[in-house]
């Protein structure tokens, strides 16, 4: 009931109240979170949601808080960000469980057209070239310059409008301008290169059906889809584009597609390209793994005519099934045939080789806790997709500190431990040093190093500095009441107190040397 469920009966009627008394046991603290936009760009006026994903996604704690460094710039309110004046400001994310943070840089323009912000295409001459552009907001002013032509136009946020019809004056031409979908398909062979790397926050670029034999897309890091295919290319580098989903690429010269760093990637048409055996078996073992997913689909072969169709038969499927893909005929020539999404049957035995640990990092390296308390430090192991991704816990006097097989801490008396986290694979090893304090020896901000806290009063940010770490800070009300915590790793942290009301409050410093606490007026 607590989680918003419903019990009921077969017959659907409500189960009466029961009688048990357990309660779930187990809090899942939060390690992480993440924003879907570390970059935005936005016109006076308008706003933009951006949003929040805690690590783990089932925490028991997940609340955030939301602040701007500068209202008068852009706000923000539940992760709606509102351009206010021309400027910069930066939004952040602080998690209510551990203060973990996540920030976007967000640049607020006057209205009109960025010529810094661009898109080129190689077109021919005299030329009409055939462009569909949508943008985040209605009525987004464009520029389109080719020689002596030029067009002024304004761009929406629909994706259904006919394509529109732009006349090359010569053999460039440039689209200036915020432009999040671009689409200059279907131009055959009267358009032979597109270059967007001057619009970074491109997120679909459809550029089928040309006669491009490359493609750089490697500054387009926002990309979640790619539409390539009926082209010339003969390779096609997708390692900076981490974000991508889904990506068409079939019908072009393609020898080899390696998805290494397409975690995200759910969706691949990659059929009539010359892909061997081994390179298939090798595109296999660079898919991402989605076991969580029952989504991902690769089409790498219309049907038994298909060229390569005996090299395909010849790899081992089976590699990439492991990951929870469905490999499978797309069947694309002409009418949809009786091969169109099912399974492809293949013959070969091939193991993907076992991705080697290079390493093992905590997210901090020092961390204070008092008597009884917890803290979860974080493991991740390099490169991402390892084979072997298991490690290995310690704690060095577990009298003072012990650490389960997750990486959860909790202090059990005054002194100094080290945890250690060891990847099984390679033995590589990280740690984190853990003072633990007796909440009830506090010193004075003078005894530990210089800490400072100011302005005091204050009401906006409060700088709080030491010559040492600083692991964590706890704020209280005058009634004695814990109302904020947050868990760091810095010498410096700068408090938000635009959540607090007026009034006095105790800041509870914990740094390496000791425990301080210091009165601090709210204005």
């Amino acid at each position: 009931m607590d989680k918003n469920w419903k019990v009921k009966y077969y017959n659907g009627t409500d189960i009466p109240a029961t009688t048990g008394s357990y309660e779930c046991g187990t809090i899942l603290p939060v390690t992480g979170v993440s924003l879907s936009h570390n970059e935005l760009t936005l016109y006076e006026g308008y706003s933009k949601q951006i949003k929040s994903t805690l690590e783990p996604l089932e925490a028991t704690t997940p609340g955030v808080t939301w602040f701007s460094s500068d209202s008068t710039i852009a706000t923000v309110n539940n992760g709606l960000v509102t351009a206010v004046s021309p400027g910069n400001a930066i939004i952040t994310v602080i998690t209510e469980d551990g203060g973990y943070t996540d920030t976007c840089e967000v640049t607020v323009e006057a209205f009109g057209v960025n010529m810094d912000c661009y898109i080129t295409l190689n077109v021919v001459e005299g030329e009409d070239i055939g462009l569909l552009l949508v943008a985040d907001f209605d009525s987004i002013p464009i520029k389109i310059v080719s020689g002596s032509q030029e067009y002024d136009v304004e761009i929406n946020t629909s994706w259904h409008p006919p394509f529109s019809v732009f006349t090359a004056g010569d053999s460039i031409m440039t689209i200036y301008g915020y432009v999040k979908w671009f689409n200059c398909g279907e131009n055959g062979a009267k358009l032979t290169n597109v270059d967007a790397s001057h619009n970074p926050n491109l997120e679909k670029l459809y550029c089928h059906y040309n006669q491009l034999s490359s493609l750089d897309i490697s500054q387009n890091t926002n990309l979640k889809m790619l539409r390539a295919d009926n082209n010339q290319l003969s390779s096609l580098d997708l390692s900076q584009n981490t974000k991508l989903e889904k990506l068409y690429c079939n019908n072009n010269q393609l020898t080899s597609l390696d998805f290494t760093h397409n975690l995200r990637l759910e969706y691949v048409l990659c059929c009539d390209n010359p892909l061997i055996t081994e390179a298939v078996d090798s595109l296999f073992c660079s898919l991402p793994d989605k076991s969580i997913s029952d989504n991902a689909r690769l089409y790498i072969l219309n049907d038994t005519t298909d060229a390569n169709y005996a090299d395909v038969i010849a790899s081992n499927k089976q590699n990439a099934v492991d990951k929870n893909w469905k490999v499978l005929y797309q069947d694309f020539n002409g009418t949809f045939g009786d091969l169109h999404g099912t399974n492809i049957l293949t013959t070969g035995n091939y193991e993907c080789p076992a991705i080697p640990v290079t390493g093992v990092s905590l997210t901090t390296e020092n961390i204070a806790l008092d008597v009884n308390e917890t803290s979860q430090l974080v493991a991740t192991v390099q490169p991402e997709n390892a084979t072997n991704t298991n490690v290995v816990w310690s704690s060095s006097n577990d009298n003072i500190a012990t650490v389960d097989n997750k990486g959860l801490v909790t202090a059990v008396a005054s002194g100094n431990v080290v945890i250690t986290v060891i990847a099984e694979d390679g033995g590589f090893s990280d740690t984190c040093n853990v003072t633990v304090n007796n909440a009830n020896e506090i010193t004075t901000p003078e005894n530990i190093n210089n800490l400072t806290l100011y302005p005091n009063p204050v009401n906006g940010l409060l700088n709080i500095e030491s010559s040492t770490a600083i692991h964590k800070i706890e704020v209280f009300n005058y009634l004695g009441q814990l109302i904020d915590a947050v868990n760091i790793n810095n010498k410096a942290y700068q408090y938000h107190t635009e959540k607090l009301n007026v009034g006095y409050y105790m800041f509870k410093i914990h740094t390496n040397n000791g425990v301080a606490v210091e009165k601090v007026m709210k204005r």
